[in-house]
Parts: C-alpha cells; structure tokens; sequence
C-alpha cells in the first residue's frame, strides 16, 4: 500500500462517499483492526464528549480556526527559544500577539495590508470545496503552515479528549482539552475528518525523521449492546500512517482550482460533507464571512478565506478576515450613529470588564440599507475572551428588564471583553461549548450592571429619539380619528378601559437640539463638575455608592480604542482600589460618571488619575467625600408621559419595509415600547387586508382602510393592557404581532360585514 498516495488521493477528494470508496478499496473500512477509539481510553464512551460540544455549525468551525492561530503563536514562540510555560513566555494572548508579530497593542486595525495577507496565507486558510446549492454540505479545509505535529504526537494532540496539553501556557486559546471535535458532528457522512500534519522543520530536533502524518476520524453507529454512537480513528500497523515527503501540492491555486500550490508543513484538517446552515451555503466571502467576524472580534492571526466552488466565483473567490473590531473601526463613519462607539468599565467581584456599545444607522434609501447592513457586523450583547466571543445574549436582551430598547434592537451591539477575569471566573461565566454563559449569580451581576448602563445611557436615548423623529409617519386620515372620537363618546366604559391613564400614541414634541460634542484624540482634561475639596467635602448618604460626576474631552471609546488607549486609576488615599467592586467609568460626549463603593469612613480622600503615551504627567482629579446619616426623602412624584386622549398616531409600513421591522406579508401589528411612547406600526401591506380590498368598489376602498386603522388601534390599545398583565412578557413587539397575526384574515370581514348582518 502506498501510503502518500492514499492520503493525497483522500485529501483531494470533496465527498465523504468517495473517502469511504478509498478506504474500502484499500479494505480498511471493514476491518476493526485499522480503527482505534478517539481518546484511547475504553473506560467510557467517547461520544458523550465528542457529542456535547458546540450546538451551532459555524462556532464548531472557528474553533478550527482558533487552533490555526493557537499553532502559529506556539510556533513563534519555540522558534525564538523560549519554553511556552516559563515566565519568559508572553503572559497574555494580546502581548503574545503584539510580540511575536509585532502588531501595536495586539490588535490588526492599523497592521499593514501585506504583513496582514503574509500572515493570512502562513498561519490561517479556509478553503470550501464540495456542493453548493439548496440543501448542499459543502466540505471545509483549515490549512496552516505553523507549528504542525510529529505522527506518534497525534494522540496527545489532534486525537485527545481529555489530556489538556495547553494547560500552563498563558497566551493560547484553546485551554479545554477537547481537540475541538464538535466540528465532526456536523459532517454528515459518518462524521469523516481528515488529518494531515507535519512538524515544521524550524522546530524539530531531528529533521531525519519529520515524516507526513495522517488519520480519518469517522464514526460508528451503536450496536445493540451500546446506547451510544463512538469516534474512531485510522491506524495502520497500529500506528499513525505515515511517509516521508518534502512538500504536498495540497495549497489552493488560483480558481477554481482548490490544490496546486506547495505545502511544506503545518497542519491540513478537512471536513467532508459539514452541514454549515442554510444561511451559510452562500459563497464564502458573503454570509459566513459576516458570521466568523461575530465570532472572532479580534483573530489571532487574518484568516484568508477562498471560494473554490465551480461557479461560485460571482461575487468574489478570495478575501481576508480581519475581525470584527477591524471592521468596526474601519467602518464606523459610514454605519454608525453619532458619538458611538461608547464604552463603560466596571468591575464585579473584583473582576475587570470592559463594555462598547455600537448603535448602527438608521438607512433611508437602498444605498444606505447595503451600506448599514447589520447582518455584517451583528447585533445583540457579545461576551469575548482574547477576541473570540464565547457567549452571548440576544437583541430581546434590550427590550426586557425595564429596557425599552425595542424599536432600535437590531441595530445595537455591545461588546464585552472579558479577557482579564481570572481563571475560576472564566469557568463561572462561560460553558466548555464557547457558545453560552452560565446562568448563575456572576453572571446575574454582570447583566444587571449592563442593563442599568444601557438604561441610564443618553446617547442611546438621543440614538432612540433621533429614529423616531426619521420614522416615516402617516397623517391618520380625519375621518379616521373622528370615528375614534365617536366610538369613545358613545361608550364611555369603552372609553376608560382603553384610555384610563394610558400612553398610547407617539409623542414626538419639539426636537431637542443637541450640541456638536468635539472631542482631542489625547484629552487635555478631567475634572469634576463641582469640585469637592477637603474643606468642602460633598456628602454623601451611608451605604450609598457615590457617583463623581466628570466632564472631559476624551472620545467616548478613549479607555477601549485599538490605538493608543488611555488608561485610569482610582485611589482611596493612598491605596489603589481600581479593580474594587462598585468602580465603574462610563460617560458620552464629554459627560462621564465615576462611580465608587460605599465605605465607613467619615471623611474620604479619592484620586482619579488618567494616562496614556501621549503624555509626561498624568491628569489627576483629588476629591474628598463627607459621610452623613441617611436622609428622609420625600417620594418624588413619579414622571408620567402625556396621556393622548385620541386616536393612536400610527406608523404606517410596507413590503418595503419587511426586513428592517422582522414581519411579513401575514402581520398586521406590531407595537413597540420606547422611553417616552408606544410606536404602532401597521401593515398596509397585509395580504388578507389586500385581497379584501381588491373585491370592494373604489368608493369604499378609503372607508375600509380608516376601519382597518380605528380597529387595530383600538386592539392595539387592549393588547398594551393585557401585556402589563403578563408576569415574564417577551418583547412587546413580539407580543403584538405573533397575537394580530392569528386574526389577520378576520379583521375587515369583522369590522364591515357583522354590521350589515
């Protein structure tokens, strides 16, 4: 048996059914001699790890990807001589990065484009091949030219399960123990894998014997004596196959040619048949691209991605990934909203997290809608470690817990950085699948604190406020609204039930003007707003956390920003209290609040300090607090909007605008809560509505249409009452529309045709 042959000829094959073909015609399908357990251990059923991991197609993917940029850092590091577990080893993955591949502050923003491409080609390449078209599972290849491994290493690496052969190296991503087999669940062809690897000689003691080595993972279905499924690996001989070789033609040539090029070492991973999503079978530059930006918001190394599907070329057949902060940074003039990105830095059990809040544009015709794609850059609460999200909140996140967010959900993203908690926090917080986070009392503290700052935030209250004011808005026809009139004066039980105190329209009022705020890239001050010296302290109530009001001309990402950030202390006397629980820096435009921890002593002595490399001397603010004993306050009278005795002013929606309001034809409401009102919008363009239409005559087409508003008004109004009621409600919206969506069909037939009856 030639073994290069067989393992060239199964590399450049894209379906799993020919693999199988191979392996058969070589007999070492059948035979269970040539197939070992994955994990080596008989004591337990391997697919009870191999088969909880990642839930989603693409995470599963980029964990490959993740173990790329892994493998290219190790290399880095073995290469200048230094022991990856030592203390001379980088202790994070951000210097890790900055170090071995001398990128400003760990981050690609402003890396050159060739160094970034250089980098792409080496380190990380993905390659899809295979099927396209509905229902297709295209096969994925992750190709590097880093560290790569000795055959008889493969059972410690590429084939373990549980031994954590990361553990003690700082910088790396990969920490779990788990090879990253939740890909292979996902290849629909008996779970086939390919694995090819050989170690770079820059790194290997001795070059005689650096030989190719590769293996298939497939997997078994269950016998009747076994519950489960189980993982096998290829052996021959009983061990790795293996052949000696200077290079493989196996790198992608120019299109549509998947192979071609040399590759020299590294690692090859292919898996066959991978069930990627629907969304995702476009061509690869496209919707997956936009997909591993949310997940990889700061890649270890650029990714190069290549389209190698005949005829899937249209669009674009290459493209490289620089990640989510990258194309944040790189895009934000064009698609994000006014004085954002904003950022607020808190800490929870003495643990530091760094927040970015994103609020996307609102577009106004189809050149912005291509251009302000949220689809590109995602939306909903991010929760990231060394630039890899590893779980996340949805956009109901902003419409639930008091939030009224709803309206501009789609287009808000918040991004957490979680890469500074300790290591028994990390567990706290995220699953072994990188997908979700614990529910459980840390996290709880975590989401509180995110929902007060999105709550309290003004620039998100001006971003809501400014949409409103650009919503197009229907002039409810007169006769419409003196129906309405009419319906409550002739029922005043009616009346009440529906206006009983109740918001109920759109209250836009005059547009409040806000100055232009124009921030200095390096600011020249920070100072509070009233100043609090020692012999005027401020006063502040026993177990109150005090909050210092600051005004300054940083941007509102000064602390988080990829270049030269700034950074700050707090101090209470002498003793520096910055990663204490209750600190926590937030502000926008120029407006900042620092908030500290409640302490006993009487008289308190703070000092604030800011720097960054701009500066020799440090911006300080020295301020002192004054303990006092809790006042008596009188309960405010709570604020209430105005209430709108009249007709709803609703919002009137089209097929044009389906997509940025998440309904379809078959919706008829959709109610959403802000701050200040509620905002009806109402599909005109209903297909129930629509086909009553076209059987009415042309003097009763405007009668019916104001009926059609005075009734799913007057529903709208109910359904706000009967929402208050519910103990967990889910979003408004979602309320309002998944309950008009059912009486779609009957709404005019009601209305017109009982009354004739």
């Amino acid at each position: 048996m030639n073994i290069q042959k067989l393992c060239t000829d199964i590399a450049t094959k894209e379906d799993g059914l020919e693999v199988i073909a191979i392996l058969k015609k070589n007999n070492l399908w059948d035979d269970t001699k040539y197939w070992k357990l994955v994990g080596n251990n008989k004591d337990y059923n391997n697919h009870s790890i191999i088969g909880s991991q990642q839930s989603n197609p693409a995470n599963a993917l980029v964990e490959k990807l993740v173990n790329s940029g892994d493998s290219a850092l190790m290399l880095n590091c073995l290469e200048k001589g230094i022991d990856p577990k030592s203390n001379e080893a980088p202790n994070n993955l951000k210097e890790a990065v900055a170090t071995f591949f001398n990128v400003e502050d760990g981050r690609w923003i402003d890396a050159d484009k060739t160094k970034k491409n250089q980098l792409a080609e080496k380190y990380c390449n993905l390659v899809v091949t295979g099927e396209k078209g509905t229902g297709a599972n295209p096969t994925y290849t992750i190709i590097d030219s880093a560290e790569g491994q000795e055959p008889e290493d493969f059972k410690k690496t590429f084939l373990s399960l549980t031994q954590k052969n990361k553990s003690g190296i700082s910088f790396v991503q990969g920490k779990f123990g788990m090879g990253s087999y939740g890909a292979v669940n996902f290849c629909k062809v008996d779970g086939l894998q390919l694995i090819l690897s050989k170690r770079n000689p820059s790194i290997t003691e001795d070059s005689s014997k650096n030989l190719w080595g590769f293996t298939i993972i497939r997997k078994v279905e269950p016998t009747q004596q076994q519950r489960l499924p189980e993982w096998f690996y290829l052996v021959i001989d009983d061990e790795i196959p293996q052949f000696d070789a200077k290079f493989l033609d196996l790198m992608p040539s120019v299109y549509p040619n998947p192979y071609g090029l040399k590759f020299e070492h590294g690692s090859f991973v292919k898996l066959y048949n991978y069930d990627i999503g629907a969304s995702l079978r476009s061509n690869i530059t496209l919707d997956l691209y936009n997909k591993i930006n949310t997940l990889l918001v700061n890649p270890v190394v650029p990714i190069k991605l290549y389209e190698r599907r005949d005829g899937f070329n249209a669009h674009s057949s290459i493209s490289r990934l620089d990640g989510l902060e990258t194309r944040l940074e790189r895009d934000r003039s064009s698609v994000l909203a006014n004085g954002f990105p904003s950022e607020f830095i808190f800490n929870v059990e003495n643990q530091r997290i760094k927040g970015k809040i994103y609020a996307f544009k609102k577009y106004s015709n189809e050149i912005e809608k291509k251009l302000v794609d949220t689809k590109k850059y995602g939306n909903g609460i991010l929760f990231c470690m060394n630039g890899q999200s590893n779980g996340s909140l949805p956009p109901s996140f902003f419409s639930t817990g008091g939030l009224k967010y709803e309206n501009i959900s789609k287009n808000l993203l918040v991004i957490m950085d979680c890469s500074e908690l300790e290591p028994n926090y990390i567990f706290q917080l995220f699953q072994n699948d990188r997908e979700r986070i614990f529910d459980n009392a840390f996290s709880k503290k975590i989401k509180d604190v995110i929902s007060q700052e999105l709550s309290d935030h003004s620039g998100l209250k001006q971003f809501q406020n400014e949409w409103k004011g650009s919503e197009v808005k229907s002039q409810s026809s007169k006769n419409t609204k003196q129906l309405f009139d009419m319906l409550l004066k002739s029922n005043k039980t009616l009346a009440n039930l529906l206006l009983g105190g109740n918001r109920v329209g759109n209250q836009f009022g005059d547009k409040e003007v806000v100055p232009l705020f124009e921030s200095n890239f390096y600011p020249t001050f920070f100072k509070l707003i009233k100043p609090s010296l020692e012999a005027h302290p401020r006063e502040i109530e026993k177990t109150r956390n005090p909050k210092i009001n600051i005004i300054t001309d940083a941007p509102n990402d000064y602390f988080t920003r990829p270049m030269d950030p700034g950074s700050f202390k707090v101090y209470f006397e002498d003793k520096e209290i910055t990663d204490f629980d209750g600190i926590k820096l937030s502000g926008f435009n120029g407006k900042w609040i620092l908030s500290l921890p409640p302490r006993g002593e009487t008289i308190q002595k703070y000092r604030f300090v800011i720097n960054d490399d701009s500066r020799i001397d440090s911006l300080e603010e020295v301020f002192f607090l004054k303990l006092i004993d809790k006042k008596e306050h009188l309960k405010p009278t709570p604020r209430r909007p105005k209430d709108m005795k009249g007709f709803p002013n609703l919002i009137e929606i089209g097929k044009d605008d389906f997509e940025q309001y998440d309904i379809d034809k078959y919706d008829v409401l959709k109610i959403t809560e802000s701050i200040e009102s509620y905002d009806y919008y109402l599909n005109i363009d209903n297909s129930h509505i629509q086909s009553y239409l076209k059987n009415l005559k042309d003097d009763q087409i405007d009668e019916a249409k104001n009926q059609y508003k005075l009734a799913m008004s007057v529903i709208g109004l109910i359904l706000i009452q009967d929402y208050k009621k519910q103990e967990d409600p889910i979003p408004l919206g979602e309320f309002t529309r998944e309950y008009t969506r059912k009486i779609s069909s009957l709404i005019l037939p009601l209305v017109r045709d009982i009354s004739t009856v």
